[in-house]
């Protein structure tokens, strides 16, 4: 514990990298023979008579002001959030090397390697991967610079190294080795109970795939894999593309209006909650009791329409200057807005109703029509619109 008022001198005899300041900036104090706290201290407050305030924005105006918020930080003179530590992840392999990794070729073998360990102990923790981090340090960056650093998630829980490797591949060119790297790291951010129904790859497979060792590691074997479905690697990959949160899924929505009642989730969404916490309700489901296309238009297009009054459906339509004579017809199904967000908070507190009609021309091709509207005595007539198509 440093007592009050100490904290100039515990400060002193540190180097300058315990400021957490950048390797260049270390690199140019050093060359003008700076090299501890303490000497930066002495420069910066000067000996009094204003000279210490002409010193700091000197050193600010060649050096940046890092250097004074710095050491403002360290003298607890500025306050400054701190984070705690993240905890050390369960599931993470690190490969340190003699000669520097600076080739693709050598990177990708380092990471197949490192994935292969991660996997096993993913296997034999009964877990999958949903997140995973690679770290990669320069040789020349110095002992506290950070290390550059990739992510990647899975849809569902994976431990197949070769998957991984193909979410992670895309991402290879954003690392820059310069004069290559002395240590790589894979770590799983998260993790999640793995699905043993799936298929299963063998032992044999997971050596092939985790590729040879580069240096030192142990070694894979004995311990089987299980490989996602087509699917869940397919969103994956897309998902490692195109960035998270690109690749979407639907899911139903409350709501009778039909373009309202889906919305898009990311494909790869994960479930964060502790393993404590009740599972979620399931999301609604579609009415299995109604019909409906399964093609719906980005937004209803009008169409016109011959149809008898009030309540039978259409004759024929016109839809993209093309006709369609209906041959057979059913409905109508009237749909209205929820009730509970209608009143004042809706744009239209008095919305019209929608009737919706499945009709079928003479060529088997089937179309989901409503009317707008209703017909009143010396009022507009309703409107027609196409809404979407069924199979």
């Amino acid at each position: 514990m440093v007592p009050p008022g100490g904290a100039a001198e515990a400060l002193a005899d540190l180097p300058l990298p315990a400021l957490r300041l950048g390797p260049d900036l270390v690199a140019s104090l050093r060359r003008v023979g700076l090299r501890r706290v303490g000497e930066l201290m002495r420069m910066a407050q000067g000996t009094g008579g204003g000279e210490g305030s002409k010193n700091r924005a000197a050193l600010a105006a060649r050096y940046g002001a890092q250097v004074a918020l710095r050491l403002d930080q360290a003298l607890g003179w500025v306050e400054e959030p701190l984070s705690p530590r993240r905890a050390p992840t369960r599931h993470t392999a690190r490969l340190t090397v003699v000669d520097p990794i600076s080739t693709p070729e050598g990177l990708a073998q380092a990471v197949r390697h490192l994935l292969g360990r991660v996997a096993a102990s993913l296997t034999a923790a009964g877990e999958g991967a949903r997140s995973l981090e690679l770290e990669a340090w320069r040789i020349d960056a110095g002992h506290d610079a950070p290390p550059q650093v990739l992510s990647v998630g899975a849809s569902r829980p994976n431990r197949d190294p070769a998957h991984l490797w193909r979410l992670l591949e895309p991402r290879m060119d954003q690392l820059e080795p310069g004069a290559g790297f002395e240590t790589m790291a894979v770590s799983v951010t998260h993790a999640a109970a793995f699905d043993g129904g799936q298929a299963v790859l063998g032992a044999e497979g997971l050596a092939d795939l985790a590729g040879p060792p580069v240096t030192g590691g142990q070694a894979i074997d004995g311990n089987p894999l299980v490989a996602d479905p087509p699917i869940a690697e397919l969103v994956d990959r897309l998902g490692a593309r195109l960035g998270p949160g690109r690749v979407l899924r639907l899911l139903p929505r409350q709501s009778w209006i039909p373009e309202q009642a889906v919305r898009a989730v990311p494909a790869e969404a994960q479930d964060n909650s502790p393993p404590a916490a009740p599972p979620a309700p399931a999301p609604p489901a579609w009415p299995a009791d109604r019909p409906r296309p399964i093609r719906l238009l980005p937004r209803p297009e009008a169409v016109e329409v011959v149809a008898p009054i009030p309540d039978d459906p259409p004759l024929l339509f016109r839809w993209r200057d093309q006709t369609y004579r209906v041959g057979r017809a059913e409905g109508p199904e009237r749909l209205l807005p929820e009730w509970w967000e209608g009143g004042e908070r809706r744009p239209n507190p008095n919305p019209e109703p929608r009737d919706y009609y499945r009709v079928e021309d003479g060529e088997g091709r089937r179309f989901w029509l409503y009317r707008l509207g209703l017909y009143h005595a010396g009022g507009p007539p309703p409107r027609w619109f196409l809404h979407g198509f069924f199979g």
